[in-house]
């Protein structure tokens, strides 16, 4: 039955003024817990430092290698040949006149006196471990300003007493060249005490490299006035040249073993005694600096006799075997003194309590 108005349609059994039922209304739902609807976040882990990634650790330097201070004193000889080869190509270009040949080229000057310390110098920096604290800059840069120092001490010492015993700078007396072993060997070592006085590790090795490096410094400022005095006398003679090769040549082969040797030896002994970095004085530490002074002296005064020699080729053959035995005896007491000195240093590293 219909309504109608078009209302809904009314069942018999319901009334027509009896609204039509609604459907019973659904339950609500249980209430949600909101941190289950809308859950946290994930906990985001603490910014953690950036770290640079490790790169491999670099090989050691080789610089020129083992052999580095042969090739730098065949380079430096190799310079003044090729200085020599191009003066000589352009003889007839040039045309000097002779007032030219009155100065010393210094490169000749320079590398006529330190081409065979350079050498050796980078060899000594060369084999110097980093256990030692020894810096290559102190080293060689030190080692060079002592031996400067030393030298012009030694210097001034040496022509005080050649005054006063009334000798001259062209014939020292004897009383000065009987003590200049004492006074440049006294200079010498007290440079190198003073250059090593705060390094972390003294033993008899670090004073052997020391006190060489300060004789090469020493040998160096020797060498220059050795050059220049035989250039000086060479041009009153007509034989500037040749006199002041011949004496870079000697000196050469005198002065990178004379000094060194004699100065590393009496130092290395000095090292060997000290205690907590301080020096200590021992009778074995004074004998090494008596004997390098003696060894010193000696050798002056003989070279001194045989320079003043009747015959002068004999005067010239006894310098020569004396040069010759001189640098063959001071090799094999540097390779004997640093071979046991470096035993001795490995097996006190090598003992547990060291």
């Amino acid at each position: 039955m219909t309504d109608p108005e078009g209302r809904a349609p009314v069942s018999p059994e319901q009334p027509a003024w009896q609204a039509p039922q609604q459907p019973a209304p659904r339950p609500a739902p249980p209430p949600q817990d909101w941190r289950t609807m809308h859950p946290p976040a994930a906990q985001l882990a603490p910014p953690q430092p950036y770290v640079r990634p490790s790169k491999p650790p670099k090989p050691p330097r080789t610089w020129l290698g083992p052999w580095g201070g042969l090739w730098i004193t065949l380079g430096a000889v190799a310079i003044i040949g090729l200085e020599f080869l191009v003066a000589w190509l352009l003889r007839d270009v040039q045309r000097p006149s002779p007032r030219d040949y009155e100065v010393l080229d210094p490169i000749l000057l320079l590398i006529g006196s330190g081409c065979v310390i350079a050498g050796f110098l980078y060899t000594l920096a060369y084999r110097v471990p980093a256990r030692w604290g020894l810096s290559i800059g102190r080293l060689i840069g030190g080692g060079l300003l002592a031996g400067f120092l030393a030298a012009v001490a030694a210097g001034m010492l040496n022509g005080t007493i050649n005054a006063f015993a009334g000798g001259t700078d062209a014939s020292p007396s004897i009383t000065s060249l009987a003590v200049v072993g004492f006074v440049e060997e006294t200079c010498k070592l007290a440079a190198a005490l003073v250059l090593g006085r705060s390094l972390p590790v003294k033993n008899g090795r670090v004073g052997l490299f020391v006190g060489a490096a300060v004789g090469f410094g020493f040998a160096f400022v020797e060498n220059l006035g050795y050059l220049e005095t035989a250039w000086s006398v060479g041009l009153a003679h007509n034989g500037a040249l040749v006199g002041t090769l011949s004496t870079a040549i000697s000196r050469q082969l005198l002065g990178p073993f004379l000094h060194p040797v004699l100065t590393g030896l009496a130092t290395a002994a000095w090292f060997a005694v000290a205690r907590n970095g301080r020096y200590r004085f021992a009778i074995g530490a004074v004998g090494a600096w008596a004997a390098s002074a003696v060894a010193h002296s000696l050798f002056d005064l003989g070279a001194s006799a045989a320079d003043n020699a009747d015959d002068v080729n004999v005067g010239a053959g006894i310098t020569v075997l004396a040069i010759f035995g001189y640098v063959i005896a001071a090799f094999l007491a540097w390779l004997f003194v640093s071979r046991a000195l470096k035993r001795r240093d490995l097996a006190r590293e090598a003992e547990p309590n060291s």
